[in-house]
Protein backbone atom coordinates (compact mmCIF):
# COMPACT_ATOMS: atom_id res chain seq x y z
CA UNK A 1 0.00 0.00 0.00
CA UNK A 2 1.38 3.39 -1.00
CA UNK A 3 1.30 6.08 1.66
CA UNK A 4 -0.05 9.11 -0.25
CA UNK A 5 1.00 11.44 2.57
CA UNK A 6 4.67 10.85 1.71
CA UNK A 7 4.50 10.31 -2.05
CA UNK A 8 3.48 12.42 -4.98
CA UNK A 9 4.66 15.80 -6.22
CA UNK A 10 4.76 18.89 -3.98
CA UNK A 11 5.03 22.30 -5.63
CA UNK A 12 4.94 25.95 -4.64
CA UNK A 13 2.67 28.23 -6.69
CA UNK A 14 2.60 32.02 -6.78
CA UNK A 15 0.11 34.56 -8.09
CA UNK A 16 0.45 38.33 -8.31
CA UNK A 17 -1.92 41.11 -9.32
CA UNK A 18 -0.74 44.66 -10.07
CA UNK A 19 -3.02 47.64 -9.43
CA UNK A 20 -2.70 51.39 -9.01
CA UNK A 21 -3.58 52.47 -5.44
CA UNK A 22 -6.73 54.51 -4.97
CA UNK A 23 -6.66 55.08 -1.20
CA UNK A 24 -4.01 55.85 1.41
CA UNK A 25 -3.65 56.01 5.18
CA UNK A 26 -1.49 58.77 6.62
CA UNK A 27 -0.29 58.98 10.20
CA UNK A 28 0.96 62.31 11.49
CA UNK A 29 2.71 63.16 14.76
CA UNK A 30 1.92 66.32 16.70
CA UNK A 31 3.88 67.30 19.81
CA UNK A 32 4.57 70.41 21.87
CA UNK A 33 6.82 71.16 24.84
CA UNK A 34 6.20 73.40 27.84
CA UNK A 35 7.60 73.84 31.31
CA UNK A 36 4.48 72.49 33.03
CA UNK A 37 2.33 69.50 31.97
CA UNK A 38 -0.78 71.65 31.64
CA UNK A 39 1.00 73.98 29.23
CA UNK A 40 2.21 71.07 27.11
CA UNK A 41 -1.31 69.61 26.97
CA UNK A 42 -2.85 72.94 26.05
CA UNK A 43 -0.33 73.65 23.29
CA UNK A 44 -0.67 70.17 21.80
CA UNK A 45 -4.48 70.31 21.86
CA UNK A 46 -4.34 73.62 20.03
CA UNK A 47 -1.92 72.21 17.44
CA UNK A 48 -4.09 69.12 16.90
CA UNK A 49 -7.11 71.37 16.38
CA UNK A 50 -5.24 73.45 13.81
CA UNK A 51 -4.12 70.33 11.94
CA UNK A 52 -7.68 68.94 11.94
CA UNK A 53 -8.97 72.19 10.50
CA UNK A 54 -6.32 72.16 7.76
CA UNK A 55 -7.18 68.56 6.86
CA UNK A 56 -10.89 69.32 6.60
CA UNK A 57 -10.09 72.39 4.49
CA UNK A 58 -8.07 70.09 2.21
CA UNK A 59 -11.17 67.99 1.58
CA UNK A 60 -10.77 65.30 4.27
CA UNK A 61 -14.07 64.47 5.97
CA UNK A 62 -14.36 64.67 9.73
CA UNK A 63 -15.04 60.92 9.98
CA UNK A 64 -11.79 60.15 8.11
CA UNK A 65 -9.67 61.78 10.85
CA UNK A 66 -8.84 59.95 14.07
CA UNK A 67 -6.78 61.42 16.91
CA UNK A 68 -5.12 59.34 19.61
CA UNK A 69 -5.21 60.37 23.25
CA UNK A 70 -2.60 62.87 24.33
CA UNK A 71 0.53 61.36 25.83
CA UNK A 72 2.83 63.14 28.26
CA UNK A 73 6.49 62.58 29.04
CA UNK A 74 9.05 64.41 31.10
CA UNK A 75 12.07 65.88 29.30
CA UNK A 76 15.45 65.82 31.02
CA UNK A 77 18.85 67.36 30.37
CA UNK A 78 21.64 64.89 31.08
CA UNK A 79 24.59 67.20 30.44
CA UNK A 80 27.46 67.50 32.93
CA UNK A 81 26.64 64.04 34.28
CA UNK A 82 23.52 65.39 35.94
CA UNK A 83 19.81 64.77 35.37
CA UNK A 84 17.80 67.98 35.27
CA UNK A 85 14.10 68.28 34.44
CA UNK A 86 13.71 70.83 31.64
CA UNK A 87 10.03 70.52 30.80
CA UNK A 88 7.25 68.25 29.58
CA UNK A 89 6.27 67.06 26.12
CA UNK A 90 2.72 66.18 25.14
CA UNK A 91 2.12 64.33 21.87
CA UNK A 92 -0.65 62.76 19.81
CA UNK A 93 -0.99 60.84 16.54
CA UNK A 94 -3.46 61.79 13.84
CA UNK A 95 -4.55 59.06 11.42
CA UNK A 96 -6.03 60.23 8.13
CA UNK A 97 -7.88 58.13 5.54
CA UNK A 98 -7.22 59.66 2.13
CA UNK A 99 -9.74 58.65 -0.53
CA UNK A 100 -7.99 60.55 -3.35
CA UNK A 101 -4.33 59.49 -3.57
CA UNK A 102 -3.65 62.32 -6.03
CA UNK A 103 -4.23 64.74 -3.15
CA UNK A 104 -1.75 63.07 -0.80
CA UNK A 105 1.03 65.63 -1.18
CA UNK A 106 -1.44 68.50 -0.76
CA UNK A 107 -2.87 66.97 2.41
CA UNK A 108 0.60 66.39 3.90
CA UNK A 109 1.82 69.89 3.06
CA UNK A 110 -1.29 71.45 4.60
CA UNK A 111 -0.92 69.39 7.79
CA UNK A 112 2.75 70.25 8.21
CA UNK A 113 2.07 73.93 7.58
CA UNK A 114 -0.68 73.80 10.22
CA UNK A 115 1.65 72.40 12.89
CA UNK A 116 2.14 68.65 12.47
CA UNK A 117 5.70 67.70 13.43
CA UNK A 118 6.27 64.64 11.25
CA UNK A 119 4.84 62.01 8.94
CA UNK A 120 4.92 58.77 10.93
CA UNK A 121 3.76 56.53 8.11
CA UNK A 122 2.08 56.60 4.71
CA UNK A 123 0.43 53.40 3.46
CA UNK A 124 -1.15 52.98 0.02
CA UNK A 125 -3.92 50.48 -0.66
CA UNK A 126 -6.77 49.67 -3.03
CA UNK A 127 -10.53 49.39 -2.55
CA UNK A 128 -10.36 46.30 -4.79
CA UNK A 129 -8.12 44.33 -2.42
CA UNK A 130 -10.58 41.50 -1.67
CA UNK A 131 -11.30 40.95 -5.38
CA UNK A 132 -7.62 41.02 -6.33
CA UNK A 133 -6.58 38.73 -3.46
CA UNK A 134 -9.03 36.14 -4.77
CA UNK A 135 -7.59 36.50 -8.29
CA UNK A 136 -4.04 36.13 -6.94
CA UNK A 137 -5.01 32.94 -5.10
CA UNK A 138 -6.55 31.45 -8.23
CA UNK A 139 -3.40 32.36 -10.17
CA UNK A 140 -1.23 30.74 -7.48
CA UNK A 141 -3.12 27.45 -7.70
CA UNK A 142 -2.94 27.51 -11.52
CA UNK A 143 0.81 28.16 -11.28
CA UNK A 144 1.23 25.19 -8.96
CA UNK A 145 -0.70 22.94 -11.35
CA UNK A 146 1.49 24.04 -14.28
CA UNK A 147 4.66 23.31 -12.33
CA UNK A 148 3.41 19.92 -11.18
CA UNK A 149 2.54 19.00 -14.76
CA UNK A 150 6.04 19.92 -15.95
CA UNK A 151 7.69 17.89 -13.17
CA UNK A 152 5.45 14.90 -13.84
CA UNK A 153 6.19 15.00 -17.57
CA UNK A 154 9.92 15.20 -16.92
CA UNK A 155 9.72 12.26 -14.54
CA UNK A 156 7.58 10.17 -16.83
CA UNK A 157 4.62 9.94 -14.47
CA UNK A 158 1.03 11.16 -14.51
CA UNK A 159 -0.57 13.75 -12.21
CA UNK A 160 -3.44 12.37 -10.16
CA UNK A 161 -5.76 13.99 -7.65
CA UNK A 162 -4.85 16.79 -5.24
CA UNK A 163 -3.73 15.53 -1.83
CA UNK A 164 -3.03 18.79 -0.02
CA UNK A 165 -3.45 22.55 -0.56
CA UNK A 166 -2.07 25.15 1.84
CA UNK A 167 -1.78 28.92 1.58
CA UNK A 168 1.75 29.94 2.51
CA UNK A 169 1.82 33.70 2.32
CA UNK A 170 0.21 36.96 1.34
CA UNK A 171 0.63 40.66 1.84
CA UNK A 172 -1.14 43.69 3.18
CA UNK A 173 -1.21 47.35 2.24
CA UNK A 174 1.99 48.88 0.89
CA UNK A 175 3.98 51.35 3.05
CA UNK A 176 5.26 54.36 1.13
CA UNK A 177 8.37 53.34 -0.76
CA UNK A 178 8.15 55.46 -3.87
CA UNK A 179 10.05 58.58 -4.81
CA UNK A 180 9.58 62.02 -3.35
CA UNK A 181 9.87 64.34 -6.32
CA UNK A 182 10.40 68.08 -6.17
CA UNK A 183 7.98 69.95 -8.38
CA UNK A 184 8.58 73.42 -9.81
CA UNK A 185 6.80 74.86 -6.79
CA UNK A 186 9.27 72.98 -4.55
CA UNK A 187 6.34 71.13 -2.94
CA UNK A 188 6.90 67.39 -2.40
CA UNK A 189 4.92 65.06 -4.67
CA UNK A 190 4.54 61.50 -3.48
CA UNK A 191 4.55 58.87 -6.23
CA UNK A 192 3.33 55.52 -4.95
CA UNK A 193 3.72 53.38 -8.06
CA UNK A 194 1.66 50.20 -8.31
CA UNK A 195 0.64 47.76 -5.57
CA UNK A 196 1.53 44.10 -5.94
CA UNK A 197 -1.04 41.82 -4.31
CA UNK A 198 0.42 38.36 -3.95
CA UNK A 199 -0.65 34.87 -2.92
CA UNK A 200 1.41 31.72 -2.40
CA UNK A 201 0.30 28.11 -2.06
CA UNK A 202 1.88 24.72 -1.50
CA UNK A 203 0.09 21.89 -3.32
CA UNK A 204 0.74 18.15 -3.33
CA UNK A 205 -0.62 15.89 -6.08
CA UNK A 206 -0.72 12.14 -6.27
CA UNK A 207 1.12 10.51 -9.18
CA UNK A 208 0.89 7.27 -11.10
CA UNK A 209 3.40 5.60 -13.40
CA UNK A 210 6.76 3.84 -13.30
CA UNK A 211 7.95 5.23 -9.96
CA UNK A 212 9.89 3.28 -7.34
CA UNK A 213 8.31 2.84 -3.96
CA UNK A 214 8.32 0.51 -1.04
CA UNK A 215 5.42 -1.95 -0.74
Amino acid sequence: MIDESTTGISVHGQGRMEVEPDIAELQLAVSRMAEAPAGAFEATRAAVGAVRTSLETSGISETAIQVSRLRLSAVYDYSNNRQRLTGHEASADITVAIKDVNATDTVISAAIDAGANAVQSLVFDTTRRTELEESARRAAVADALRKATVFADAAGVTIGHMLHLEESGGNGPTPFAGKMLMAESADPAFVSGSIGIEASVVVRFSISGPTRHET
